[in-house]
């Protein structure tokens, strides 16, 4: 693959850690296994802070990367504050942005109902993750302004444009909105529901059936 300046960019917003913790293991075996090979096939390269060699402010470097970036892969796995401030800058410019996270992690109610591609840190998850990689990342790419923070803008601007005589608008749009949490919190409430009834059938014991 080519490295030339036409090279379309993918950030990897992720926890680092020292070179000798696990967290870096696991961040490597990540990028190296999954996310570079996935990326590589759609004509992107891939960037970690922490492999910038650039001479300047790292942060200056970060930054400009999180806004510049064609894409941006984000590690939510451990709630990192850095991670979290980081997504949210780049929630902030609209621009296509996927979400990762390992099982067990509870995402924050404002992240909760925004699809996340959860996996398992295995060999086997390590495929299943490459195979949805490929879909959020072409539908993150055809619908790059679709956040948290863009829906509230837009909410906000369309109020605004409203005139007093047009409170009735105000009130549906409002209500509309209501619905709308409403919905994602019962379709959340659901597969939580789905997922632990799966937990609990596979972990109890087969009955035998007695004539």
């Amino acid at each position: 693959m080519s490295n030339n300046d036409n090279t379309k960019k993918c950030f990897y917003i992720t926890p680092i850690g020292d070179k000798s913790s696990e967290q870096y293991s696991k961040l490597e075996g990540l990028k190296e296994n999954v996310l570079k090979p996935v990326l590589e096939t759609i004509g992107f390269k891939l960037e970690v802070a922490h492999t910038i060699d650039s001479l300047g402010s790292i942060n200056d470097q970060i930054f400009d990367r999180i806004v510049s970036s064609e894409l941006v892969i984000v590690n939510l796995t451990g709630l990192n504050p850095n991670v979290m401030y980081e997504l949210a800058v780049r929630h902030s410019f609209g621009k296509p942005c996927v979400m990762i996270c390992e099982y067990g992690t509870k995402l924050p109610f404002d992240l909760s109902n925004d699809r996340t591609i959860f996996f398992e840190d295995t060999i086997k998850g390590s495929g299943e993750l490459k195979k949805q990689l490929e879909n959020k990342i072409k539908s993150a790419l055809e619908n790059g302004n679709d956040n948290p923070v863009t829906r509230a803008v837009a909410k906000t601007a369309i109020l605004k444009s409203s005139s007093n005589e047009n409170e009735p608008l105000k009130l549906i749009l409002s209500e509309l909105n209501l619905l709308g949490k409403r919905l994602d919190n019962l379709e959340l409430k659901n597969s939580e529901d789905y997922q632990n009834n799966i937990i609990t059938n596979y972990s109890q014991p087969m009955k035998k059936n007695i004539p």
